[in-house]
């Protein structure tokens, strides 16, 4: 017999005879998303009062919410303009929520971010001036999330504009974004 079904024939030969498959990374459209990229240009930041500050202050850089359902009545204008932009807002348990955020000190809200750009000193110097009465507060050796946040809510408090330090990424932790009670968007 000359006509062979496809299961009858040893798989080396059915590969041979079969078109390519077809490599999703190699499509298109496809091609210029890049999830690990779109990851590392995003931040978590959680806690209530940093939530809403964020949202007052940066509210174009929203990407989506996470909330529990004890937490929505003081984010319905969050939700009211997710909605309005098609942003993406899930309620979650307090479980869910401690696994994206990656801590339980969450209070119930958690917001997806793109980052912010991060200055250099001498670039925010070129922007700002040698004006005599700024002060920029600069830390060094200074990395505990905890004690960056109670730093940024006392700098936010006494209208320092600007805070130099080494790791800008410990700075912008949700961690530390969560202790500084909103002092991260003054």
């Amino acid at each position: 017999r000359t006509d062979r079904s496809s299961v009858d024939r040893p798989r080396k030969e059915r590969e041979e005879q079969s078109p390519p498959k077809k490599n999703p990374s190699h499509d298109g459209q496809e091609k210029d998303f890049d999830l690990r990229a779109q990851k590392r240009e995003e931040s978590r930041i959680y806690g209530i009062n940093a939530c809403l500050a964020f949202f007052e202050h940066r509210l174009p850089l929203l990407v989506k919410a996470y909330l529990t359902e004890r937490t929505a009545p003081k984010f319905g204008t969050v939700m009211k303009y997710c909605a309005a932009q098609r942003l993406v807002y899930r309620f979650v348990s307090d479980t869910e929520l401690e696994k994206i955020t990656g801590s339980n000190h969450h209070e119930g809200v958690c917001f997806v971010i793109k980052k912010s750009p991060v200055l250099a000193a001498t670039k925010w110097l070129r922007l700002h001036g040698r004006v005599p009465e700024q002060i920029v507060l600069a830390l060094e050796n200074v990395g505990n999330p905890h004690n960056l946040g109670a730093i940024m809510r006392s700098c936010a408090h006494f209208g320092v504009p600007a805070i130099a330090v080494h790791d800008a990424a410990a700075m912008l932790s949700g961690a530390a974004v969560r202790t500084g009670e909103g002092g991260a968007e003054y």
